[in-house]
């Protein structure tokens, strides 16, 4: 159920990661955290399409965010990617994040510092055009094979 108003979540989500005895999970819509903004009575298990599930680590140093976070798309046309990590931008102002209701927070402005927490990578790269950045992010790429 949702933690906001109590409704019912009953659906379908696919597990991104384990954070201690909860889970990130997506919809395919929006990604939510298990006892954040899921209150979970019962959770089972279903195996659905084979998946490959891998990381890549971007480090930035001083570059054009969206060049990198393209070729990044480009190396991976048909997968889900989901980024995490910390960018210091040049106009940290110029990031305007939408709160999305019911989900967990993909984009938090912190002074110079963009934190990027599962952000869908089409959501990032709106979001930070036009920006140069130093940091380190780490692309979570879920690819269905077969």
């Amino acid at each position: 159920m949702w933690v906001d108003d109590r409704t019912r979540a009953d659906g379908r989500y696919l597990i991104l990661d384990a954070v201690g005895n909860e889970f990130v999970v997506t919809d395919g819509q929006g990604v939510y955290q298990t006892g954040k903004q899921l209150l979970v009575e019962k959770l089972t298990t279903a195996t659905g399409a084979a998946m490959t599930r891998t990381t890549q680590t971007l480090m930035l140093n001083d570059e054009d965010v969206v060049s990198r976070l393209q070729a990044l798309r480009m190396a991976n046309p048909m997968a889900r990617i989901y980024l995490s990590g910390s960018l210091t931008v040049d106009f940290p102002e110029d990031v305007r994040p939408a709160p999305l209701p019911r989900q967990l927070p993909a984009v938090t402005v912190v002074g110079e510092s963009v934190e990027l927490q599962y952000c869908d990578l089409e959501v990032a790269i709106a979001l930070l055009a036009d920006q140069w950045a130093t940091g380190v992010v780490t692309a979570l790429i879920l690819a269905q094979t077969g």
